[in-house]
């Protein structure tokens, strides 16, 4: 595999993964006050997920990443591109996997909110690598648990994995930047 192959493989990866990096922003703008635990505490009595996990943000994250992703398939089809720059090959299957890219955002987003409210750490506080890489779990999980075909054909059959290493150098570049946006404008308390 030569560079040129490399980059747009990697190229190809992070388009696919162009829904998970608007959800999770999207639900910054789209969060409401009624929160996903309902205020509820855990056996360890601090707060299950937290007030920054709304049911807003969840909702609307999801859509507005789903949104996106059903602009690029159609973009994507009208042009007649390649396979890898497809999110499925039916209707039914980019609806799913776009879902599932959107949703897996957030999904990961809050699973690291659980595990650090467990950790004791204070909402807004900075986890290195937890606050990085959630998204990107959540996404790969739920993708390798209900699109498993897809999710092998885009990321890792004929060398493609090198676009999974892409994804992961690129990901945190991005969520640094998108929250040091969201603080300089005023949607987010840290710029972390």
């Amino acid at each position: 595999m030569d560079i040129k192959e490399i980059l747009i493989i990697s190229a190809q990866s992070m388009w696919l993964m162009l829904p998970l990096f608007i959800s999770n922003p999207s639900a910054v703008f789209t969060g409401n006050k009624k929160p996903i635990d309902f205020g509820k505490s855990f056996s360890d009595g601090t707060r299950i997920l937290g007030d920054g996990k709304s049911w807003g943000g969840l909702v609307g994250g999801t859509l507005i990443g789903m949104v996106a992703g059903l602009a690029m398939a159609f973009v994507m089809r009208s042009a007649d591109a390649d396979v890898h720059w497809q999110f499925g090959a039916s209707q039914v299957e980019i609806l799913k996997n776009v879902f599932l890219i959107s949703f897996g955002a957030l999904f990961g987003d809050s699973a690291a909110s659980f595990i650090k409210r467990r950790m004791k750490f204070k909402r807004g506080a900075a986890v290195p690598g937890l606050d990085q890489f959630d998204m990107i779990a959540g996404v790969w999980l739920l993708l390798m648990i209900f699109s498993w075909g897809w999710f092998t054909d885009m990321f890792i059959s004929d060398g493609r994995w090198v676009g999974l290493i892409a994804v992961l150098i690129l990901t945190p570049v991005l969520h640094r930047v998108a929250n040091i946006i969201g603080y300089k404008i005023g949607v987010k308390e840290v710029p972390w």
